[in-house]
């Protein structure tokens, strides 16, 4: 059964989080804001925009970025209020959702 993380998006800023506990220190990620691997699974990725660059090198590094996994979008509205009748689940690896993440900035900044 594939594991269910939660992805956020406050303007420009993102996260993609999990319940995971802990931190392996090992791990150096293509440029990534904040990040958390715990026993070789990502628990947190946080960074301001996203870009085809930063997309690229996530697909390359490979490795935790192609776990499956379930991960739950539930959209705010203008007054950051959780939107849950609007909610999306995208299934697939995280380079799913980081292409989700980069396709929903791209909508808020031609929506402004």
């Amino acid at each position: 059964m594939a594991r269910t993380l939660t992805i956020d998006i406050w303007g420009e800023d993102w996260y993609i989080e999990s319940t995971l506990e802990g931190d392996d220190k090992e791990y150096a990620f293509p440029p990534m804001g904040n990040y958390r691997v715990v026993g070789g699974k990502i628990a947190h990725l946080h960074n301001y925009m996203l870009s085809e660059e930063r997309l690229k090198g996530c697909a390359e590094f490979g490795g935790p970025f192609l776990e499956h996994c379930s991960f739950v979008y539930i959209p705010r509205d203008k007054d950051g209020e959780l939107v849950q009748k609007d909610g999306k689940v995208i299934d697939g690896d995280f380079i799913d959702a980081l292409v989700f993440i980069y396709k929903e900035l791209e909508k808020e900044t031609k929506n402004g």
